[in-house]
């Protein structure tokens, strides 16, 4: 491959050891991290998804996504006699996920007996990640660029964030970049053993996630568009073994299952992951809730995605990334040679990102981080060819500069620990910002709760009421004796008295804050206007409600643009039916409170 200063074979015992170190720095981050956060929102589904499936070898859980990740969080569980039995739950027979995994029998034991077993082999997956990261980028550009790449990796506070969670993001990020690996080892060296590890990498991947079907356009298009070489008379040949390996170990990851599709009576390998095909496909259609930069909408937005990138992503990563791009646009467009090498680095991401961004599901960062690695390969590619955008007498100046931008973004991922998933560059204000432009897994997934406990403990504010994302949480399993309030479970359908709260201490998650999981977006609309009077965990702000004295007792209002409030909203919103109302035209006149 053109521009390969070194390889592998030539990697020298102490550049394995500092890449061992670096790897062990990622560990000792997430490792440290896992025990403070609670349980996210989707993790319970996918570790008693995977548990099961690990306990009775039925698949009727898999709902969304194939199983390759849960199966891999989930099987520490089966080392435990105190995890529950599947079969043993009233939702078993019903085949309802969420039914199951919100039954008693799993809440009935400490949360972190079985979520911090499940978390464990996530941050395995992210070193492995980061090892094929550093061996891609050292293949290509050599140890020293190899070595800078994985220290920026490290230190991205997103990878850290989703590799401490037992989630599917990190795994299909870390699969999809495996496949991709794979696939440009067979197109430098064609061999039978490189075709089929390449095509068990692509059935890992579509294992992982319904969207790494991404990689099979690529792939295939990559290799028709060089055919090969070796193999150019035979390549359809090949690519349906490529591809047919790449089937079996799908299958391999559904038990091979066979059997009709629900609602058609003609039976084919592996029906729960196209049901899953389909379920993605309909989730899609319909959109999800999101909040950007003060609107709460349902559907998508195209410049979702390359805002939170803008936002949340270091900016000394993007720094870099958008010089790496930049000197290699201008290489491709120079050289035919250079043109092969961008194209395998940039297809992948690129396809990802503009399939993001057409997508009617904007739920954070998360759904993008698949193409974080292969802009640190651009980082790599940047860094092994100094002298094609600087004069050697200031080479120093510009490694200097390299180092400096690390220990920036390693800074920063420090500063945000253990809460690296509400990480925010400075163009946002930092972490403690980013609630005012954006929510669900960019801010507050749910991570929060035992930092509220704490902060809760040690301030012993009174009266507290509480409004947790992950709904299905108890507080008192944390700790936390607070009233709850919607969307947690025994709270009522509607904020009481939402336009007039009454007295008292408000912990409100940055989600539903924005009306995230509410059947009323402006439920808290009264707060959404204040500025918290405290925020824990970047992620739960906190609002102190005085006592009013005297209670209000007038309620003006303007006729235009909007509609004024009917008596009986307006007197279930106080709290109060004797309020006098008042209407008036905003345009033409005002009111002065009594006294001036």
């Amino acid at each position: 491959m053109n521009g390969t200063s070194s390889t592998h074979s030539s990697l020298t015992l102490s550049t394995f050891l500092i890449a061992a170190l670096l790897l062990g720095l990622l560990f000792a981050q997430a490792m440290t991290s896992i025990p403070r956060l609670s349980i996210t929102f989707d993790e319970d589904v996918h570790i008693s998804t995977g548990y099961s499936i690990l306990r009775t070898g039925d698949l009727r859980l898999v709902e969304d996504h194939p199983p390759l990740i849960e199966l891999w969080m989930s099987w520490a569980l089966l080392l435990s006699p105190d995890t529950p039995d599947p079969e043993k739950s009233p939702a078993w027979e019903q085949g309802d996920r969420r039914l199951f995994v919100r039954n008693e029998i799993w809440w009935n034991q400490p949360i972190d007996t079985w979520v911090i077993p499940s978390r464990i082999p996530i941050v395995w997956l992210a070193m492995l990640l980061g090892a094929f990261l550093f061996r891609w980028a050292t293949d290509w550009f050599g140890p020293r660029a190899g070595l800078l790449a994985l220290a920026f990796f490290i230190f991205d506070p997103n990878i850290l964030a989703h590799g401490t969670l037992a989630t599917l993001d990190l795994g299909v990020t870390c699969f999809i970049f495996i496949a991709m690996f794979g696939i440009q080892r067979l197109l430098r060296r064609p061999s039978w053993l490189n075709l089929v590890t390449g095509g068990v990498f692509v059935g890992l991947a579509l294992g992982a996630k319904v969207s790494a079907l991404i990689v099979l356009p690529v792939s295939v298009g990559l290799m028709g568009l060089w055919g090969l070489k070796r193999w150019r008379k035979k390549l359809v040949g090949r690519l349906l073994i490529y591809l047919g390996v790449a089937f079996l170990m799908l299958w391999a990851v559904h038990l091979f299952d066979f059997g009709p599709l629900p609602g058609f009576s003609i039976s084919l390998p592996a029906p729960t992951y196209w049901n899953s095909f389909l379920r993605v496909g309909q989730h899609i259609s319909r959109g999800d809730s999101a909040y950007l930069l003060g609107e709460t909408y349902v559907g998508g937005r195209w410049y979702y995605f390359p805002i939170v990138f803008a936002l949340k992503t270091p900016l000394p990563a993007i720094a870099l990334i958008g010089t790496g791009m930049f000197t290699s646009l201008l290489s491709a467009w120079r050289s035919p040679k250079e043109r092969r090498q961008v194209l395998i680095l940039a297809s992948l991401p690129a396809s990802y990102f503009i399939m993001s961004m057409t997508s009617k599901i904007n739920l954070g960062y998360r759904h993008i981080l698949p193409i974080v690695p292969f802009l640190y390969l651009f980082i790599a590619r940047l860094v092994s060819r100094p002298t094609q955008y600087a004069m050697r007498s200031t080479l120093h100046v510009l490694r200097i500069t390299f180092y400096a931008l690390l220990l920036w973004q390693a800074i920063g991922a420090l500063r945000v620990w253990p809460f690296s998933l509400t990480f925010f560059n400075e163009i946002a204000g930092g972490p403690q910002s980013g609630y005012r432009y954006l929510a669900d897994s960019n801010v507050d997934w749910g991570q929060g709760l035992k930092a509220t406990r704490d902060y809760l403990e040690a301030h012993s504010w009174p009266d507290v009421k509480l409004s947790s994302f992950t709904f299905f949480i108890r507080p008192e399993l944390y700790g936390i004796k607070a009233t709850p309030l919607p969307p947690l479970a025994d709270a009522p359908a509607v904020l009481p008295t939402r336009f007039n709260p009454a007295p008292g201490t408000y912990v409100i998650s940055a989600s539903t804050l924005r009306g995230l999981q509410l059947i009323d977006r402006e439920m808290y609309n009264w707060f959404w206007h204040r500025e918290p009077d405290d925020v824990v965990a970047n992620a739960m702000l906190v609002y102190y409600v005085p006592p009013r004295d005297p209670a209000p007792a007038w309620l003006a209002q303007c006729t235009a643009p909007m509609a004024p409030l009917s008596p009986p909203v307006a007197a279930e919103g106080f709290g109060r039916d004797d309020l006098r109302l008042i209407y008036f035209d905003c345009a033409q006149a005002w009111l002065y409170p009594e006294g001036g």
